[in-house]
């Protein structure tokens, strides 16, 4: 299974479109869509060419994309499939990276009963 889950709408509508609170403005609901929309697509491209590889070794691929946080999504999907390994890519940041940005991986690998496979995404 090739699962990815999407920022929520309401998520993105809690953003504001600078980082200065003072010239902060909110983001409108068509925003919010484009948003999530265009992190859809680029998931959907990225699953096919994946899909693809993977079938060509013989395996049966599933591709899910869900809206909401990364690491509830997960691990709500992981118990209910009865998932029995997690292999994940991660973007390699640093120390200061994972403390400002946080890692799902990370976080994952905290809640996680099952093995989890960490791999590095440039590999």
């Amino acid at each position: 299974m090739l699962l990815h889950a999407v920022t929520s709408r309401v998520k993105v509508l809690s953003q504001t479109a600078a980082a200065d609170p003072v010239a902060a403005s909110p983001v409108t609901a068509e925003v919010a869509e484009e948003v999530v929309e265009a992190e859809e697509d680029s998931t959907t491209r990225y699953f096919a060419g994946m899909a693809e590889r993977l079938q060509r070794e013989g395996l049966k691929v599933e591709q899910v994309i869900m809206e909401g946080e990364a690491v509830d999504t997960l691990a709500r999907v992981i118990a209910g499939q009865q998932i029995d390994l997690v292999t994940m890519t991660t973007q390699g940041r640093s120390t200061l990276g994972r403390l400002f940005l946080g890692s799902v991986p990370e976080s994952l690998l905290e809640e996680a009963t099952i093995p989890v496979l960490l791999l590095r995404a440039d590999k």
